[in-house]
């Protein structure tokens, strides 16, 4: 049960990792293709900013905060820590 939560958690990090990377970027004015897929990295790129993932990432429910802190918090970010959580619970060393 341990490995599964682990696999899990860690693919969950990494979905969230890239999620809030793209996030960033775009923040940062490095407008670039978004990747939308199941998979980060895989699948056809989205230049136009015309797909369902570019309308998900610059919508006003992204992030919190948007008003107190530059860009706001996005919401892949706290999945992370829950993600990592899940990772060090899993490995046994709680």
């Amino acid at each position: 049960m341990s490995r599964l939560l682990i696999v899990a958690a860690v693919a969950g990090l990494t979905f969230a990792g890239v999620s809030t990377y793209d996030f960033v970027a775009h923040l940062d004015r490095q407008v670039h293709s978004i990747h939308c897929s199941f998979v980060p990295g895989m699948g056809a790129t989205d230049t136009a900013g015309s797909s369902g993932c570019y309308l998900t990432l610059m919508s006003p429910y992204s992030s919190i905060f948007r008003k107190t802190i530059w860009g706001g918090l996005p919401i892949a970010l706290p999945a992370m820590a829950v993600f990592a959580f899940l990772l060090h619970l899993g490995s046994g060393s709680w």
